[in-house]
Parts: C-alpha cells; structure tokens; sequence
C-alpha cells in the first residue's frame, strides 16, 4: 500500500530526510563533513544545495585521477545500503515493484526515469544535468548504481549515454 501510494503524493519530510540520508552518504564517500540540514528548508533547496555540494567533492577528487576509484566504491556502496533499506521499507517483491519504486524514488530526485520492454533505462531529463560535466556525472553515477543494486536485490545498472555528454536522453543497461 504504501509504494502505491507513494506513486501520487511523496510527503516533503520524507523527501527531505531522504536526501539529507544522500548527502550524508555522499559527504562520508568523500571523506567530508555532511552539510546541516535547515528546518526551513524545503526538499527543493536542500536537493539543489545537494546538486552543488556533490558538484563542488567531486570537481575536487577529479583533480586527482588517484582518489576515483575509492569514491566510486564508497559511493556505491553507501547508495546500494539505501536501497537495500528502501526495498524493505518498501516491502518491494517483485520487478514491477522495483520499477515503481524506482520511479518514484528517481522523480523525487526530479529525474524524469522510464524502464523500457528490452531492460533499458531511459532519462529524458535530468535535474542534476545541469550541474554536472560529463566527468562529474560519470564519477556521481556510482550513487545510481548503487542505488538500482539495492532496490533490486542485485541488478547492474551501466550507462552508456548521458545528457552530459550532449546527447537527448541518458540510456543504460540493466543486468543480472
């Protein structure tokens, strides 16, 4: 009840204290302090003060190719225990359990996600695209791998086309 539920009305709290859950991950992968999370501030703000936040680590790790890898996995890692989490809370059963979940999760996060018949991924828009190069979204990508490896219970997700590359829509693949 509660993943059907949540595909028409997502309460801004949970919003809130789920993307403060991202950017404690994301400030732990890069070996940082977490930004306090303001009462006033609404999941917008706090979601774009996320965008530059992981814009800002990551633009400072790239400059030294040697660090990538660890963030990589440490992002992955903390993204695939939400959504290990997540999948749980959610009670997620199934593969059309997950490709709700997954939406909605992806909307809140004002990414416009569409899972296509051939096991494909589809963005067509992408809130953090206009924060992030190619470079950054290839490093911050490890979240959303993680993340779809959680909810899942296991599936790969790898991206061979994205918005910040100057293409129309970010494409990856979803495998065992």
């Amino acid at each position: 009840m509660k993943l059907f539920l949540s595909q028409f009305y997502l309460p801004a709290s949970y919003r809130k204290r789920k993307t403060a859950e991202l950017f404690n991950i994301t400030a732990k992968a890069f070996g940082v302090k977490p930004a306090a999370v303001l009462a006033a501030e609404s999941p917008d703000a706090l979601l774009e003060r996320y965008a530059e936040f992981s814009k800002n680590q990551a633009q400072a790790i790239l400059k030294n190719k040697r660090l990538v890898d660890g963030i990589k996995a440490g992002l992955f890692t903390g993204a695939r225990a939400m959504g290990v989490c997540l999948r749980n809370e959610l009670n997620l059963k199934n593969d059309r359990d997950f490709h709700i979940a997954t939406r909605v999760i992806y909307k809140a996060l004002k990414i416009d996600l569409e899972f296509l018949q051939n096991g494909e991924i589809v963005i067509k828009r992408c809130f953090f695209s206009g924060f992030y190069s190619e470079e950054i979204c290839s490093l911050m990508s490890s979240l959303d791998s993680g993340l779809i490896a959680g909810l899942s219970g296991g599936l790969k997700m790898s991206f061979y086309q994205r918005i910040t590359e100057h293409c129309s829509c970010c494409r990856a693949v979803i495998s065992k």
